[in-house]
């Protein structure tokens, strides 16, 4: 049984706070209807783990054994698939572990002042300094990449 905290909000997904019902609902059936059809494709594995695991334990009773070897025989051409994703992956892994363990986040660059933000983008420190204050702005840039010149935007 899960207990929510009272400050916990169910279904636990990142960017529900301001959703209309309806996509909530939406996103739930389509979840539930995902589920429901992963168990009906997997109805015949699901049915076999529970005659083995039922009383006698570790005994088919109900079900019989599925013929393994035609099983090989449709999956064996998805073998070679399989074993070279599986190396590709473990390649990759290997290759890139030092990146992937980085325990202790990289330290940030330095704050820009405004007038070094302004340099690197050959800009005047002043109109920097009151670009930074409004709060929607639209820039106009030119061939070059460089602002010409900035308006205040429109509220939405």
């Amino acid at each position: 049984m899960i207990k929510l905290k009272p400050q916990e909000k169910w279904p636990p997904l990142v960017g529900t706070e301001n959703m209309p019902v309806l996509i909530l609902l939406r996103d739930t059936a389509l979840t539930l209807c995902a589920w429901a059809m992963l168990g009906y494709l997997m109805r015949d594995f699901i049915y076999l783990s529970w005659d083995y695991l039922s009383h006698p334990i570790f005994e088919l009773t109900v079900t019989t054994a599925p013929d393994w070897h035609a099983l090989w025989l449709r999956l064996r051409p998805y073998a070679g698939y399989v074993a070279a994703l599986t190396a590709w992956l473990l390649f990759w892994a290997f290759k890139s572990r030092k990146t992937l363990s980085a325990s202790a986040p990289q330290p940030q660059p330095p704050v820009l002042t405004p007038e070094e933000h302004a340099l690197t983008l050959n800009l005047n420190a002043n109109d920097l300094r009151a670009w930074q204050t409004v709060r929607n702005q639209v820039a106009h840039f030119d061939e070059n990449g460089t602002i010409t010149k900035v308006t205040q935007g429109p509220m939405r």
